[in-house]
């Protein structure tokens, strides 16, 4: 992952991912990798009612 970012910085402007804000061991690493939080989102869903 870490030199998948490395190669994207030298040849994109932007990149975003969407991880779980509850993924604390994933949230930490994309920030070490330079990633930062630039919004927080809320997931819903519809499901069929019985």
């Amino acid at each position: 992952m870490s030199a998948l970012c490395a190669r994207l910085r030298a040849r994109v402007d932007h990149v975003t991912l969407n991880v779980r804000a509850d993924n604390t061991a994933a949230v930490r690493l994309y920030e070490r990798l330079g990633f930062t939080r630039v919004a927080d989102f809320t997931e819903c869903g519809l499901r069929r009612r019985a």
